[in-house]
């Protein structure tokens, strides 16, 4: 499932302590080939080699709420990502594969390091910015459980997960207005 980078920002994540294998705690999804953000698609569709390196990192992402004493302790202390996605575009459609490398300290373990859920992006235009002044596309993404790091720590799916997003774009300026909307 997307979940829109300010909502995640503005969001704590909370899990029981028994569902903790439930949900990801890699919370960026890095855009694949957008040119003015770093987590927001744009409509554009360059032609050629897609490639990009990210880094994230995210201080408690996971805390365990007590409901006796309503205290959070911190699933995942401190967490590190190296996102490296390489891709191919053609005509009006974009495919990348996207390799997120992690790193995790938890109170569970000192140290877990090692690959996260590998992930196939696809982005095909529907109205290009450049021709008609806003720009519209439909992505999706699919993700493998390929993750090493994930036991005891919830860094991977537990199983094959999928998001579809539409995605809208208006050149205002020096300024770039994007939405992305998506599940």
């Amino acid at each position: 499932m997307t979940v829109l980078p300010l909502l995640s920002l503005l969001l704590p994540l909370t899990a029981q302590a028994q569902d903790v294998t439930a949900f990801d705690g890699q919370l960026v999804r890095p855009s694949a080939d957008s040119l003015t953000t770093i987590w927001i698609d744009d409509a554009s569709i360059r032609p050629g080699f897609v490639g990009r390196l990210g880094l994230g990192y995210a201080r408690d992402p996971v805390l365990v709420i007590s409901d006796s004493s309503g205290e959070g302790r911190s699933l995942i202390g401190d967490l590190g990502e190296l996102d490296v996605i390489a891709g191919w575009a053609g005509g009006s459609v974009r495919a990348a594969l996207l390799v997120p490398l992690v790193g995790a300290s938890s109170e569970l373990v000192e140290g877990a390091a090692g690959l996260g859920d590998v992930g196939l992006d696809v982005k095909g235009q529907l109205l290009d910015p450049d021709e008609f002044g806003f720009g519209l596309a439909v992505g999706g993404r699919l993700t493998a459980p390929t993750a090493t790091a994930a036991d005891p720590l919830p860094l991977g799916g537990a199983g094959v997960t999928w998001e579809l997003r539409l995605i809208a774009d208006k050149p205002v300026g020096d300024l770039r207005m994007l939405a992305n909307v998506g599940y």
